[in-house]
């Protein structure tokens, strides 16, 4: 089974709470002051997981369709959001690969923390691109928060391994080691192993990611439609360097 369809169920939220409202909100509001994004505006939350985002771009009075293959996620996205009524964001299930919208659907499609390089083949994970400008607008935005390749290759320095635990406040404890694999195709590959406050051993976790540089992600966007019009390394809209946290590119879809 490929590894995102078994990696993101309930437990999700405990492995990544470090990830909080608060940087969504951030995140967003960055979004805005850089696009002419109005109320009322349609916007795809892509990879949308338990909906930190969808939640963030709602309250901002877009009109919100999320967007996940995970049901755990998009329960948990149904059940933080408790919203009624005609405004509420939409919830869809399904494969980034292949979105079931018309052309033309979106203002926006807001691709949020990582959310992709999951596939084995650069094409499939280009296809996502192709599928994004296709459901866009002309003119439409599409924004892509991805690891900067450049700062996790300088973490691992020349070991190829690094390990780490936490524990969790119920006391569950997670143990996790990453991989730099070798070129070509260089990817990060996390496998966690989660034990409970009992010390009875839960699930071993695995996430696999491939690493694109910038210099892969400008040229597949732009020949797929999708210029890039300002590159930022992180959610205050500071300037991408090699050194940044993130390599977000905002992007505009040519007309």
């Amino acid at each position: 089974m490929a590894w995102y369809k078994n990696a993101f169920t309930a437990d999700y939220m405990d492995r990544y709470a470090h990830r909080s409202a608060d940087e969504a909100r951030q995140a967003v509001e960055s979004l805005l002051a850089a696009t002419d994004l109005r109320p009322g505006d349609d916007v795809m939350d892509l990879c949308c997981g338990a909906g930190r985002h969808s939640y963030a771009l709602w309250k901002s009075r877009l009109r919100v369709t999320g967007f996940d293959l995970s049901q755990d996620l998009l329960a948990s996205a149904r059940e933080s959001l408790r919203c009624q009524g005609e405004n509420c964001p939409r919830l869809i299930r399904g494969d980034m690969r292949v979105l079931p919208f018309a052309p033309g659907s979106f203002a926006a499609v807001a691709h949020f923390f990582t959310a992709f390089g999951y596939f084995e083949r650069d094409s499939e994970n280009y296809l996502v691109f192709e599928e994004v400008a296709r459901v866009l607008r002309p003119g439409g935005w599409y924004l892509l928060d991805f690891l900067n390749a450049h700062g996790v290759e300088a973490s691992f320095g020349a070991r190829l391994i690094q390990e780490s635990e936490t524990t969790l406040e119920d006391g569950t404890r997670i143990r996790s080691e990453k991989r730099l694999t070798d070129p070509p195709g260089r990817r990060v590959e996390k496998r966690e192993w989660i034990t409970t406050a009992d010390g009875s051993p839960g699930r071993e976790i695995h996430e696999s990611v491939r690493l694109f540089r910038p210099d892969d992600l400008r040229p597949a966007l732009t020949v797929r439609g999708l210029a890039v019009v300002e590159e930022w390394g992180g959610y205050g809209r500071e300037p991408w360097t090699e050194e940044s946290g993130r390599f977000i590119a905002l992007c505009r879809r040519k007309s």
